[in-house]
């Protein structure tokens, strides 16, 4: 499970989604709504309105008055109660409403597909506009599991940065340690105190009041200083790249 924020109420909630962007009470929220801006069919200007809308609230009127002189000029073409055949199987059915193209059994196949197609060309109408709130919504989305900072990645991760994945880490193996008994629980408080110098340097350590050095594996020997033994790793560096 990692932390996420939500995108659209700023919630702090667990997943097991990667791709994650909003928590799911807004999730269900967002699925309900489904309104874009769409282009009226007969005067051409933007209103907001569903997927399969034509019209705009101005023009829905007129166009409900003219397909009522339609019907009333040429007649109801299949009356309620008479007898069809289906659009997918060919087989008979009672009539039950107007537009009722099918059985009650293609119905419960074939509505869903049509619905599936009409929401394939939507999003695909609208590619880029989907796809710039996507992304939006992936930016910053998750929570660093030691900081708390909101931070973006492109794998899986619960941790910012490397130094908070080695904080993780070392809380783990803490509380691992507490549980067989061979530390202190104030261990898992805080980052470990080192008593003896660091030298920031990677095989360089403090050791017996002098810097030791190892190079590939293998003890060099100690320095009173970290410059003599900085410049003695250089020197084996150089030649080691002289060999090869």
């Amino acid at each position: 499970m990692r932390q996420h924020i939500c995108k659209n109420c700023g919630k702090i909630y667990l997943t097991d989604k990667q791709d994650s962007t909003v928590c799911p009470a807004c999730a269900a929220e967002i699925k309900k709504d489904v309104l874009r801006v769409k282009v009226c069919a007969m005067c051409g200007k933007e209103f907001v309105g569903y997927p399969r809308s034509k019209y705009c609230a101005s023009c829905r009127p007129i166009a409900q008055r003219e397909a009522n002189r339609r019907h009333r000029k040429n007649g109801t073409a299949r009356p309620i109660g008479s007898t069809d055949n289906c659009a997918n199987c060919g087989k008979p059915f009672v009539v039950n409403s107007s537009r009722q193209r099918y059985c009650p059994d293609c119905a419960k196949v074939v509505v869903p597909q049509n619905i599936k197609v009409s929401k394939r060309e939507s999003r695909k109408e609208h590619a880029d506009e989907i796809n710039a709130a996507r992304a939006e919504r992936r930016k910053d989305r998750r929570i660093c599991a030691v900081c708390g900072k909101p931070f973006s990645a492109p794998t899986p991760t619960v941790t910012c940065s490397s130094e908070c994945a080695a904080e993780l880490k070392r809380q783990r193996q803490a509380r691992a340690d507490v549980k067989r008994g061979r530390a202190d629980p104030a261990r898992i408080l805080g980052k470990a105190e080192h008593n003896n110098p660091q030298s920031g340097i990677p095989g360089i350590t403090w050791c017996r009041n002098k810097w030791q050095l190892t190079h590939r594996g293998k003890y060099i020997g100690v320095f009173e200083t970290v410059e003599e033994a900085r410049s003695k790793k250089l020197q084996l560096e150089q030649e080691g790249k002289d060999v090869n």
